[in-house]
């Protein structure tokens, strides 16, 4: 038997983040690396703040921060091939003139999975995936920013694949009060994610569509008392590829004590995989920040994860 279409299989059954009905490549696009939108369901384009490369660009240009760095890790539960992990670090830094500049790079692997040689024999492989970031947001209003990143991504086994990949995306972010005595922010917008041109393992075989996907969503954060905040985080993502296409809701709720403890749950529909719950938890303190989320999947064919996140800003 081939190596070749072993390892593939392989790879596409392994490195699922989300077990759907259908096949993608390249999971590690579509993982959520931020601890804190993770547990508010998986929730993009809010007025977050760590992670801004993958969760919304423009939040760091409407932010007062002017450089962060965070980690995060996702552990998957254990199996007879080993763990699967995804590892992520980004960074950002905001100019005087409200542009902001980002990067990050993300790895999923973990698993070494039984295979056989090209003449028999028994064999393993360890499948991976990487994608390296750049992205730039500014404003072109006080209200309104737009942003633009560009990915690098690499799937290997026993054969591999490179892929570019771009994303667009504008937000607008409001401050207003429902009373005198009630501030509040809105954060909206919408982001085209992970276009580019198909794929073909070791440039051959039938091309493969990248995980492309259109996102609309943001949050809302009422700051109903002086020590405490409410904030509802709502998200639609589909995907596009032809045979593997599919829409996931998200939605989260997020409360804050001082601006320094946070209590978080939310809840993901897909319409062709496992639906899940999530909740946790997290903290800040002179620019420090420590995350944790967990992703309970309901359908037998669901993937339960532990994600932990550290920042820093300033």
């Amino acid at each position: 038997m081939n190596k070749i279409p072993m390892a593939l299989l392989a790879l596409g059954a392994s490195l699922a983040m989300e077990a759907t009905a259908q096949s993608r490549i390249l999971p590690v696009l579509e993982a959520t690396p931020d601890a804190r939108t993770a547990a508010l369901g998986g929730t993009l384009l809010g007025n977050a703040n760590q992670m801004h490369i993958y969760t919304n660009p423009a939040a760091l240009t409407f932010g007062e921060k002017r450089f962060v760095a965070d980690l995060s890790a996702e552990a998957q539960p254990k199996t007879d091939e080993g763990r699967l992990m995804q590892y992520n670090f980004a960074t950002g830094y905001r100019f005087a003139n409200r542009s902001a500049l980002m990067a990050g790079v993300r790895y999923l692997g973990g698993l070494t999975v039984p295979s056989v040689g090209a003449t028999g024999e028994p064999d393993k492989v360890s499948p991976y995936d990487m994608a390296l970031d750049l992205g730039y947001s500014f404003a072109v209003t006080p209200e309104v920013a737009v942003y633009a990143t560009a990915t690098y991504a690499r799937s290997h086994a026993a054969t591999s694949a490179n892929a570019y990949a771009f994303s667009v995306g504008a937000a607008y972010q409001k401050g207003f009060n429902i009373c005198p005595t009630v501030p509040t922010t809105l954060t909206v917008g919408a982001r085209l994610l992970d276009f580019g041109k198909s794929v073909k393992f070791n440039d051959t075989g039938i091309p493969q569509s990248l995980p492309t996907s259109v996102a609309v969503g943001g949050d809302w954060t009422v700051n109903f008392a002086p020590q405490h905040a409410l904030t509802y985080a709502l998200t639609c993502r589909y995907f596009t590829p032809k045979d593997a296409s599919e829409t996931l809701l998200a939605g989260g709720l997020e409360y804050t004590y001082n601006r320094m403890l946070s209590a978080r749950v939310g809840y993901q529909y897909a319409d062709k995989g496992s639906n899940a719950l999530t909740f946790g938890a997290g903290g800040e303190l002179s620019g420090f920040k420590l995350n944790v989320a967990y992703h309970h999947a309901f359908a037998d064919y669901g993937v339960d994860a532990l994600m932990v996140g550290l920042g820093y800003a300033f």
